[in-house]
């Protein structure tokens, strides 16, 4: 069982999904990633040998976006220092709300829905 990133690579599902379970990696970039070391997308998580895995290890390492949990914090950050600044957004955020101009009186049940359950 290989870990990239604190993300647990599945041995069960294809390599082009297990990579997008990463937080901030998505369809192409994990296509990306398979087609520069030759690995093909469909190989499944159990098929990678350790060098394949140190690879990848090394390439998210060098890469230019944030990911995994550091991603998360830093999405986290940004959102708390709006509530704590207190603009228009972060009041929207804080209480459950659309926070980029959709309307309320129709439409947004989901956020209505997450509101009344908090």
């Amino acid at each position: 069982m290989a870990f990239l990133k604190n993300t647990k690579i599945s041995s069960i599902n294809p390599l082009k999904q297990s990579l997008k379970k990463i937080y901030g990696i998505g369809d192409k970039t994990s296509k990306i990633l398979c087609k520069k070391y030759g690995i093909q997308q469909d190989s499944r998580g159990h098929d990678l040998r350790n060098s394949h895995i140190l690879l990848f290890q090394e390439e998210l390492e060098k890469f230019k976006r944030t990911l995994g949990k550091e991603l998360k914090r830093e999405k986290q950050d940004q959102c708390q220092r709006l509530i704590n600044i207190r603009t228009y957004r972060g009041i929207r955020q804080k209480n459950g709300l659309p926070v980029r101009g959709q309307r309320t009186h129709t439409n947004a049940r989901t956020q209505k829905k997450w509101k009344r359950l908090k």
